[in-house]
């Protein structure tokens, strides 16, 4: 509930006309009971936009001046919220961007290790005298497939 006398209250003054009132938090939020896909049904009648919006614009002209200033601080306070959630939100999205190029990176760094030791492996086979085959326990890997596994 928006209620100004509370302690925990941060905004504008209010306009002395308006000091007692108590709205919902969100009052100024235009829309904000509207469906999305609203169903198209026959007008009330009772009002046409048109008429409300020529009485709208006509209780604006009227308001006095500390109401004005009271909204403008409003938008003034609502601009910078808006301004910091931005911020932390693009934040977030540039530690997400870069947790993601550094795991990329580090991928790439292991998958070169893995290269070269695997290249390093390879010269070493080469220089043993008997370099056409290689055992392992009951396998037997010759030169030539292990330099295509290498290479993949």
């Amino acid at each position: 509930v928006f209620d100004p006398t509370r302690e925990d209250y941060v905004g504008p003054v209010l306009p002395a006309r308006y000091r007692g009132i108590i709205l919902l938090n969100d009052w100024h939020i235009p829309g904000k009971n509207r469906r999305r896909n609203r169903q198209h049904t026959k007008s009330h009648g009772l009002i046409s936009f048109t008429d409300l919006s020529k009485r709208v614009s006509k209780a604006w002209a009227n308001a006095g001046s500390d109401v004005r200033e009271f909204c403008a601080e409003l938008r003034e306070i609502g601009i910078q919220q808006y301004r910091e959630e931005i911020a932390n939100y693009s934040k977030t999205v540039e530690n997400i961007k870069s947790r993601e190029v550094s795991k990329k990176a580090k991928d790439i760094m292991n998958h070169v290790q893995k290269v070269e030791h695997d290249k390093h492996f390879v010269s070493e086979l080469k220089s043993l005298e008997d370099s056409s085959k290689v055992f392992n326990g009951s396998s037997c890997f010759t030169l030539t497939n292990f330099e295509a596994v290498v290479e993949m």
